[in-house]
């Protein structure tokens, strides 16, 4: 995870004062059936979000990283465009 991130987790979450401290920062869990949804409104092909993901980097020109690196690793290769990668 990138400092800015990092930092940007770190300020949502202190911003929420009213939510308990093991309160997850994301609070959108599972978006295939809101992304499903909306594809199906504007009658376009169901997408994954892994789909999305590589059209935006590819738009991007962000290379992708070999699979054997961690999760670590690989929040390095979108660095390039700022994209925050969250574990």
């Amino acid at each position: 995870m990138t400092q800015a991130c990092r930092a940007l987790l770190e300020r949502i979450k202190h911003d929420r004062e009213e939510e308990p401290a093991m309160e997850s920062v994301m609070r959108v869990h599972e978006a295939q059936k809101s992304l499903d949804r909306g594809l199906e409104t504007l009658s376009l092909p169901r997408i994954t979000h892994h789909d999305l993901r590589n059209e935006v980097q590819a738009a991007l020109g962000v290379v992708r990283r070999p699979r054997y690196r961690s999760n670590s690793d690989s929040s390095r290769s979108y660095s390039k465009c700022g994209i925050c990668v969250l574990p």
